[in-house]
């Protein structure tokens, strides 16, 4: 088929724009023509490619994959569709003389020619270099992005370093406002960057540190481990966590031992490296001190308790769990590798002596008084008899340790032995008395019978008196053998049911035969009626009548009042007398306790009665005491408790 001869066509041909003419046979596309301009900018140099296939022209496969496939597709579209293709950007490497290859960019049209108007017969291929402009274009786009993206880059950094700023100055606030102490170490020279006043204080120092080198703001520690510490959390990047380390540190010119509990944290960049360390502290030195104190007292403890060959023993309030010491296992006859449980020792206790160990025992747990008793074991490998001494007191829930009950254990057999001795020595000496004594009083009263009938006024004076003192002699004596009594568990209680108040009432009259100098003042009472001994209770209230008139002055009052209150009854003497210290009341009922001082060295006695008085009412499981200020005279108390037919 030869190529339009039409004057306008070939005026369209043969232009300065590169042209070439396509036979619209697909897929060949086989080149008939092309101008001189298409030749030039193609570098054909002299190449001739008509009657080639388009492909085998030209080295369309060096193009990228993407454009290729648009190329074709352009050609196929413009010989079926017969219509007109354009492509904007086709990029086509255009071989250079020495054989490379140089990438270009073509705007391409593809125009179909048809000689009769049925089918497309050629295709004109028109193509205009756009490189040049593609790259201007671009790089004026390029320029545009860069400086917008300069720009976002500019406004996000701005934003960064606002937020920056913000989130330093809440750093540096909450460091400031934090309960604990902190600072912030810059660089291996550990300029101190910031310190909170908690942290001042810790370091004995004030603001003018800040911006110095540590070891410069605090010299005094640079013969110290922390130095050594921190290079090395800052060239390891590991923390380190001090707990209860000594510093020496510089308190008002003066250097001072402190306890510290610390954390260097180490603070690293992008490229994990150490820039800062953060040191965060707590002064313990109180709770250092303090537990150093009774872990001292402890050994003191430990020491005198070996010392004064005490044992030990300890009681879980809620598991009943039993830990004896060693030396307490002695005491009750056990090997020290032996077991001994609670139950086993309480065997080892004689009767009547365990039951009551064990009702203390409880009570003490259960009420929290204090625990102390004697009582007598019986070895159980060596049959040994001792008396021991207990005493404890339970210890409340504290710092997570379990309620315990726990105290001590000392033997007294041979204070126990000498006690013995010294009952059996005073009933055997009061037994010797008695029989001359009764001899005694019997002649003075033959005598004073007789000097009545005589009508003898002087004699009967003189006997009266002597037979009164008959009678507080053997009172001093049946004292002594009650003591005796006592101490070897011998007394026994008569009970029976009785008026108090009239017992009261009974011994106050008796008291007013012997008893001239001071005024008996008894406020009466409803009968109430008791159960127990008669003649003891009556022995206790003539204990108490006679120690108002022996430690008040004369013709002052004393004040007699019982009454009942709840479920016990209550006998109070009050006197006007010279008062009793606070110290001697604590001792007050102990056996042959007497208060020494310049009121009372005029008046005698054994310091018994009110020992005795103790030990009658405790047999009744009564109260006793005393209430009193030096000066202002004594009340003495004591309480019986009620049965539930006197109580209604």
């Amino acid at each position: 088929m030869n190529l339009p001869k039409d004057p306008f066509f070939q005026a369209l041909f043969h232009t300065p724009i590169p042209r070439m003419i396509l036979k619209a046979n697909v897929p060949d596309f086989t080149i008939m023509a092309c101008n001189q301009a298409f030749k030039d900018g193609k570098n054909l140099q002299g190449r001739d490619i008509t009657n080639q296939s388009l492909w085998d022209a030209f080295i369309l496969e060096k193009s990228d994959l993407e454009s290729l496939n648009k190329f074709r597709a352009a050609l196929i579209g413009a010989a079926e569709k017969n219509e007109k293709i354009t492509l904007k950007e086709f990029k086509y490497s255009v071989p250079n003389p020495d054989g490379t290859l140089e990438p270009q960019w073509w705007h391409i049209e593809i125009v179909p020619v048809s000689a009769d108007a049925s089918q497309v017969d050629f295709l004109l291929f028109s193509t205009y270099n756009i490189t040049e402009q593609l790259v201007n274009l671009r790089e004026y786009k390029n320029r545009e992005i860069g400086y917008l993206e300069q720009q976002e880059r500019h406004t996000e950094i701005r934003q960064l370093n606002k937020k920056l700023e913000i989130s330093e100055s809440r750093a540096k606030y909450l460091i400031s406002e934090a309960p604990v102490a902190i600072g912030l170490l810059s660089g291996r020279n550990m300029i101190i960057d910031s310190a909170n006043n908690k942290m001042l204080e810790i370091w004995g120092k004030n603001e003018s540190i800040i911006g110095l080198p540590v070891l410069e703001a605090l010299p005094e520690i640079i013969d110290q481990p922390f130095p050594e510490i921190l290079d090395e959390v800052y060239t390891t990047g590991t923390p380190y966590y001090g707990n209860e380390k000594k510093a020496v540190l510089e308190y008002d010119g003066e250097l001072k031992e402190v306890y510290l509990n610390f954390v260097y944290q180490p603070m690293t960049n992008q490229e994990h490296q150490v820039e800062h360390i953060m040191v965060v502290a707590a002064n313990v030195t109180e709770t250092v001190l303090a537990r150093k104190s009774i872990e001292r007292a402890e050994e003191m403890l430990r020491l005198a308790i070996n010392s004064a060959a005490l044992g030990t023993w300890y009681i879980d309030a809620n598991t009943r769990e039993f830990i004896p010491s060693a030396r307490m296992k002695e005491f009750f006859g056990f090997e020290a590798f032996e077991e001994m449980t609670y139950e086993a020792a309480m065997r080892q206790i004689e009767q009547p002596y365990r039951n009551l160990v064990i009702q203390s025992v409880e009570e003490a747990i259960a009420t929290g008084t204090n625990f102390d008793i004697e009582h007598p074991v019986t070895g159980r490998n060596d049959g040994k008899l001792r008396w021991l001494k207990s005493t404890g007191r339970l210890y409340p829930v504290e710092q997570g340790k379990p309620a315990n009950f726990s105290g001590t254990i000392l033997e007294i057999t041979e204070r126990k032995q000498d006690e013995q001795r010294k009952n059996d020595f005073i009933s055997m000496v009061s037994h010797e008395l008695k029989t001359p004594l009764t001899s005694l009083t019997a002649y003075i009263q033959l005598l004073l019978n007789k000097a009545e009938q005589q009508q003898d006024d002087f004699t009967v004076n003189a006997l009266s008196k002597a037979n009164q003192q008959v009678k507080k002699m053997a009172v001093m004596i049946n004292g002594f053998l009650n003591v005796s009594r006592i101490g070897s568990g011998k007394i026994y209680l008569t009970i029976q049911e009785f008026d108090f108040s009239a017992l009261a009432n009974e011994v106050i009259d008796e008291m007013l035969v012997f008893t001239n100098t001071h005024k008996f003042i008894f406020m009466p009472s409803p009968e109430i009626i008791v159960s127990a001994d008669r003649d003891k209770i009556g022995q206790v209230i003539s204990n108490f009548l006679s120690n108002a008139v022996k430690y008040s002055p004369s013709g002052k009052d004393i004040t007699i009042s019982c009454s009942q209150k709840g479920k016990q009854v209550e006998l109070q003497v009050k006197d006007q007398g010279i008062g009793i210290s606070v110290h001697d009341q604590q001792k007050l009922f102990e056996r042959f306790y007497r208060i020494e001082n310049k009121h009372t060295a005029h008046i005698s006695g054994f310091g018994i009665g009110l020992y005795l008085c103790a030990e009658i009412i405790q047999r009744h499981q009564g109260k006793i005491w005393v209430e009193s200020t030096i000066g202002c005279g004594s009340e003495f108390h004591f309480s019986l408790p009620l049965t539930s037919k006197s109580v209604n």
